[in-house]
């Protein structure tokens, strides 16, 4: 499964839940941001290492997590 650490993160819970009781309305855009990468690491790529977690995060927010 892609992205498992975030699943059960409390943050990601508040937000699944705000977004599906309509709070905010229908959903066309989601936007993640890093604000720490961690350590440098010259040999691995960040978009393959840390986006799978992001994209999950929306996936699960949004009530897709059925394939992700």
């Amino acid at each position: 499964m892609v992205g498992h650490t975030f699943v059960y993160n409390p943050a990601v819970e508040v937000i699944r839940e705000i977004v599906q009781s309509g709070q905010l309305g229908d959903i066309y855009c989601m936007n993640a941001t890093r604000a720490n990468l961690g350590l440098l690491q010259p040999d691995i790529n960040v978009m393959w290492d840390l986006a799978p977690h992001d994209i999950r995060c929306c996936a699960i927010s949004l009530g897709r997590n059925r394939y992700l």
